[in-house]
């Protein structure tokens, strides 16, 4: 006997509302490199979350491997660091084999081939070698019998230690390309032996033109967009490439820890040098640290900074007086120079106190080339402005659809005021008073003539009324402006105390 389902009474239906965009992750760095051990394409970036996985990837004494060493002894421990390649010239195609075959499987094929670039390479006599290096040379005097251009001037060289074989080509630029291998339609197929099959754990890098350093940042971006810091490594010097780098950060939601050696900058009154030049340019998105040895002191400043995270209360930090562990301080910088430094808005990592063997190191001051912009505030503001775009988006993606009315703009007030305060437990904002040309600008804003520039909130939000809407905004269906004061909390550098004391 069938029963009466409860639904033709209470029918409930169920939905999953839909994933709406993240936050970005303000904190990871992207060391931008030369270092030929990456490889093109999706090859030229790696990423490393410890200076374990720099080892495996990088040789000893390579600049990402020198790089990673410094960057991950931080403390707190810092986010990831992606590596990407800058290709600074043409560079040619190559292939690299999955671990092959056994010698002795080699030495019992004398009619060897394989095809690749759409061309069969037969006649591979592979029994009177004796070693792989003689293997390589067999099969790359046969490519060189070929007619295919990027191989007929090919090199073939065995990695003992990969176990491995790699095809790399002469020519260089986008033009050189190279095909997996393939059986060819005769002969013994080596294809699998050499692991340059289809199916086996090849290593393929195309040639490349030479790029721009920013057309390099820019093809490493589209592959990962997650960094926030844009670094180089400190093989790279040339004050064109650094300063298309700054320029570039200048106008997007990217920072740049510069570093210089240049001792030019030390010297009251010139202007001459790449850190004086910058100033100049007043750059906000761009910090310079001088040290007299190259060792990744801006770098690990930046993980330094990448500890925040927004979610925790009072998180946010100032590089003022943090260390740089792994990194040698600069002690023989001279009071007068270093007054020199903080007019040129330069960071620069010393002992505080004399003598040097009593001291603690310091990372001093935390600006950047803007005038007047600590670091913390950018890189924090970024969060925030990222932060109320994301919420906000989010907010009309997940609902059915928001009112233009008084009721919909209070709900997306919400959404404002649920970052801002976000904005005050992670330490960014706080009470305090409007500067007297903000006081006035609200004022006239708000046309609240009675306002007194205190923020006890330490911010206002204020949205112009649905009814002052022009009607050709209500048919493009915008929302009324909307403006939002923040007072920022600050930070304590200094201290000066006046002690009177009577006997």
């Amino acid at each position: 006997m069938g029963e009466l389902s409860i639904s033709n009474i209470v029918s409930v239906s169920d939905q999953i509302s839909p994933s709406g965009a993240a936050r970005r992750d303000f904190g990871i760095s992207l060391l931008l490199t030369t270092d030929t051990t990456l490889g093109t394409g999706s090859n030229r970036i790696t990423v490393l979350t410890s200076s374990d996985d720099a080892d495996d990837v990088f040789a000893d004494g390579t600049e990402p491997q020198e790089a990673a060493a410094i960057y991950f002894q931080q403390v707190p421990y810092p986010k990831n660091m992606v590596v990407g390649r800058w290709i600074n010239a043409d560079v040619g195609a190559d292939i690299t084999g999955a671990a092959s075959a056994t010698l002795a499987t080699f030495q019992a094929i004398s009619d060897g081939s394989f095809a690749m670039n759409g061309e069969d390479y037969t006649g591979m006599d592979f029994s009177g070698d004796a070693s792989f290096t003689e293997v390589a040379a067999t099969i790359e005097a046969i490519l060189a019998a070929g007619t295919d251009l990027n191989l007929k001037t090919a090199t073939v060289a065995y990695d003992a230690t990969l176990g491995a074989f790699t095809i790399t080509t002469a020519t260089t630029g986008a033009t050189a390309t190279l095909t997996v291998a393939s059986a060819a339609a005769s002969g013994t197929d080596i294809s699998t032996l050499l692991g340059m099959d289809e199916d086996s754990a090849y290593t393929l890098n195309q040639g490349d033109d030479e790029e721009t350093i920013t057309e390099a940042i820019e093809a490493i971006l589209a592959l990962n967009d997650s960094p926030y810091f844009i670094a180089l490594d400190e093989t790279i010097t040339t004050e064109t490439d650094k300063e298309a780098v700054s320029t570039w950060c200048a106008s997007r939601r990217y920072m740049y820890p510069a570093s210089d050696s240049d001792s030019t900058t030390l010297t009251p009154g010139e202007t001459t040098s790449f850190f004086y030049q910058q100033n100049a340019l007043n750059l906000p998105r761009t910090w310079g640290t001088y040290s007299a040895t190259l060792d990744y002191k801006a770098l690990s400043s930046a993980g330094r900074l990448s500890s925040f995270n927004p979610e925790q209360s009072n998180s946010i930090i100032t590089l003022n007086l943090k260390q740089l562990p792994g990194t040698t301080s600069d002690s023989a910088i001279t009071q007068t120079q270093k007054a020199e430094l903080d007019a040129k808005n330069v960071n620069y990592y010393v002992p505080l106190f004399a003598p040097a063997s009593d001291s603690s190191d310091a990372y001093l001051t935390g600006t950047t080339f803007g005038s007047g912009v600590w670091i913390d505030v950018r890189f924090w503001l970024d969060w925030l402005v990222n932060a109320l775009e994301v919420d906000l988006f989010n907010f009309l993606y997940a609902s059915d659809r928001v009112p233009q009315t008084e009721d919909g703009v209070a709900a997306m007030q919400r959404v404002i005021e649920a970052v801002l305060e976000q904005g005050v437990r992670n330490g960014g904002i706080a009470p305090g008073t409007l500067s007297a040309a903000n006081i006035l600008d609200v004022q006239q804003t708000t046309g609240n003539t009675d306002f007194d520039g205190y923020l006890p909130k330490g911010y206002l939000i204020y949205t112009e009324s649905i009814a002052n809407q022009s009607q050709a905004s209500r048919e493009a269906r915008e929302a009324p402006p909307t403006s939002i004061w923040v007072k920022g909390s600050g930070a304590i550098h200094t201290i000066d105390i006046s002690l009177t004391f009577e006997n």
